[in-house]
């Protein structure tokens, strides 16, 4: 139901109570049911399509694609006792449908987890979730497409959870979410049906952690110089306070027979020298760089803030054939500071 205003003359002492007044305060209980999934941290209405407003979702505009279909489904669910179903019939051209929340505001100074729960009957069927920002005078600005996914991406028979982060534009003060479900610009070749549950938009939590066991992110690709000036290998932005623990495994050597000079490894944040330098000895005499012994190398360094960027920078010494390679990169912390979550950058 949508939200009923009330106004000072209904509330008038010696007023009789009419079925209009009724009305208004049911409706206004309905709305606030619909808003109330984790109380303290969810913008948007009817998170999990709980409440109807008939045989529709409350506080949802549907939009059905070429040759869609869709209901509101209480058999396959991840959160709560119902969850959104589009059916793509299959065929090129054809589609699923889409929701639209209704808008509920922002602020722009801060980072928000945007996530999800998406369940796929076949492989093949394109999804997608936008975020459609508003200014104050809700003028539309640009989407922003935070989902964007084969089925294959996540299997099927099975409920997916999806996070990721959403900065609003400087200008925005409102936004809608907008799931699609099977979209008309993929043929999954058979009848598909999509579900989503629980669409959540939160403040993004910031927390003091410090440097320890537990892996945050993890970058495993082996990045390599043969450059003899400092030269940036690996890369994570953070959303973090305080003191992290940077792991990375690192080998100098390769083609020189003799094994020549040295390769030099540095922590840097954002641009800038932070951390001391580590010299490595040429190992693999007269191999292929492929062939280099890796050293482990684990330091704590704290004043991380939000948005910092966490770098490893490295360079050959002399040896033009040399090379200075990083791979393993782990950021790592004693609290874990969102359990089960973490970014990839």
């Amino acid at each position: 139901m949508p939200f009923s205003t009330i106004s000072t003359v209904q509330l008038q002492p010696a007023r009789p109570i009419t079925t209009d007044l009724i009305s208004a305060l049911y409706n206004r209980d309905e709305d606030l049911n619909a808003r109330v999934g984790s109380i303290a941290d969810i913008n948007i209405s009817n998170p999990s399509f709980e409440v109807l407003s008939g045989t529709n979702p409350a506080n949802w505009t549907i939009t059905l694609f070429t040759g869609g279909t869709y209901s509101v489904d209480t058999s396959i669910v991840a959160h709560g006792g119902k969850s959104l179903k589009f059916t793509h019939p299959g065929g090129a051209g054809n589609g699923g449908g889409q929701g639209e929340s209704d808008l509920f505001p922002v602020t722009t100074s801060i980072k928000y987890v945007v996530g999800h729960q998406i369940y796929n009957t076949v492989v093949g069927v394109r999804n997608k979730v936008l975020i459609r920002p508003y200014d104050k005078n809700l003028t539309t600005l640009p989407d922003s497409t935070y989902y964007d996914t084969l089925s294959s991406a996540h299997g099927t028979g099975v409920y997916a959870d999806v996070y990721a982060t959403y900065t609003p534009p400087s200008s925005a003060r409102f936004v809608k979410v907008i799931p699609q479900g099977g979209t008309t610009d993929t043929d999954p070749g058979a009848l598909a049906n999509i579900y989503f549950d629980n669409i959540t938009m939160k403040p993004k939590t910031i927390k003091s952690v410090t440097g320890g066991s537990y892996i945050i992110i993890e970058s495993t690709a082996r990045r390599g110089t043969k450059d003899p000036t400092y030269i940036k290998l690996k890369e994570q932005k953070i959303n973090l306070l305080g003191s992290i623990k940077i792991h990375y495994e690192a080998a100098y050597g390769g083609d020189v027979l003799g094994g020549v000079g040295g390769g030099y490894f540095q922590i840097w944040r954002n641009g800038s020298a932070i951390g001391t330098e580590t010299t490595l000895a040429a190992n693999g005499t007269g191999v292929s760089t492929a062939a280099l012994v890796f050293t482990t190398i684990s330091t704590v360094i704290s004043g991380w803030k939000p948005d910092d960027l966490v770098q490893i920078y490295a360079h050959r010494s002399t040896g033009a054939n040399n090379e200075a390679a990083v791979k393993n990169m782990r950021l790592q912390v004693a609290n874990p500071w969102e359990a089960g979550y973490h970014e990839d950058y």
